[in-house]
């Protein structure tokens, strides 16, 4: 009787663990025609254990679910290697124990869109596994279960599971994406903050590098270049003006006189943005990126405003994922350093009256 009360107990545990985890599964939106279709990129972290009897699993089942999901075509697997050395970087051990923000961290190194962890545990003479599964992008949990007995395979448990996590996604994995910002919409949010403004000349001068190499076609220039085009603002050409050194130097050393070459303007975004790689999954490579802004006053050299952006991006080729990577910075950025340079410059004007 011991034994049937503690099977129920623990089973009941169990079933709130998932009850909760469901909860941002049952409040997911419906999907929503702009959202992102597979394949989706996933990452299998390690699954948490209790008992001495399944301190193994914590390895071997993310090893083997990384293994049966390779097949399903609507996914894409971060390689276990590549998590494994996160992890270690990270000092985590392998209890599978990861905080929420760690687990952000691991979405932003690896570009996973999902993450997928549990844990296993022995109830009577059945093996409960549990599974999480996370959206990286908008924090929602979708959670399955799968059993077997404690005498059984164990592999054949985990791909049980595998196959309710391939229909799972395959069901609600576009429903809990975010939706996708397109190019209309971005400028149609810029346009909106700055309706029944009077737009000054703006500058761009953005420095580039990927590991370590300078980038011919600088994405993230190019890109706020492009949302200020698309808003109706005057761009002033800063082409073979040779204003890449000035502004690292400027961004070390606020304060720095500003070049002729730019007194055309009224306003220069003046920053620095760097990709590298960050690793890769089957055939995709994955690529981080970081982006830095200051909008200057050209006039008296005053910063209006400051942003910056982390964002990873992924593709076949390491160049394009970089620079998607820079282009996808760069936009966030802009989309909030526009505005709130054009403000600060009018409320300067103002008080100057």
């Amino acid at each position: 009787m011991k034994c049937g009360r503690l099977f129920v107990s623990v089973a009941v545990l169990a079933l709130a663990w998932l009850a909760t985890a469901g909860l941002a599964q049952e409040k997911a939106p419906e999907k929503a025609a702009a959202t992102p279709a597979g394949p989706y990129l996933v990452a299998v972290l390690n699954f948490e254990t209790g008992a001495k009897e399944t301190t193994s699993y914590g390895e071997a089942i993310p090893d083997l679910l990384t293994a049966f999901l390779t097949a399903d075509s609507n996914l894409q697997l971060v390689e276990r290697a590549q998590i494994k050395k996160i992890l270690e970087e990270m000092a985590l051990g392998q209890t599978g124990i990861v905080d929420e923000a760690t687990k952000a961290k691991i979405g932003k190194l690896t570009g996973a869109k999902f993450l997928i962890t549990g844990r296993a545990m022995i109830v009577g003479q059945q093996l409960f596994i549990t599974a999480k599964i996370m959206s990286t992008e908008t924090s929602q949990v979708g959670a399955l279960i799968a059993k077997g007995p404690t005498d059984g395979k164990l592999d054949e448990i985990v791909q049980d599971l595998g196959t309710k996590i391939s229909a799972y996604m395959a069901e609600k994995a576009a429903a809990m994406m975010p939706k996708v910002v397109t190019e209309k919409d971005m400028i149609a949010a810029l346009q909106k903050r700055l309706e029944g403004k009077t737009l000054p000349k703006f500058a761009v001068v953005i420095c580039e590098t990927h590991v370590g190499r300078m980038t011919i076609d600088p994405a993230a220039e190019t890109e706020v270049g492009y949302l200020l085009k698309s808003v109706g603002a005057t761009l002033i050409s800063t082409k073979n003006a040779g204003l890449s050194d000035w502004a690292k130097d400027f961004l070390k050393e606020t304060g720095k006189e500003i070049p002729n070459g730019l007194s055309e303007a009224d306003i220069v975004i003046v920053g620095e943005g760097f990709s590298e790689f960050a690793g890769t999954t089957e055939k995709l490579i994955s690529v981080k990126a970081r982006v830095e802004m200051k909008a200057v006053d050209v006039k008296s050299g005053k910063i209006l405003a400051i942003g910056r952006a982390t964002t990873t991006a992924v593709d076949l080729a390491e160049n394009i994922a970089g620079k998607s990577a820079l282009q996808k910075a760069a936009a966030e950025i802009a989309l909030k350093l526009i505005p709130e340079a054009v403000e600060s410059r009018e409320k300067a004007a103002e008080r100057k009256k």
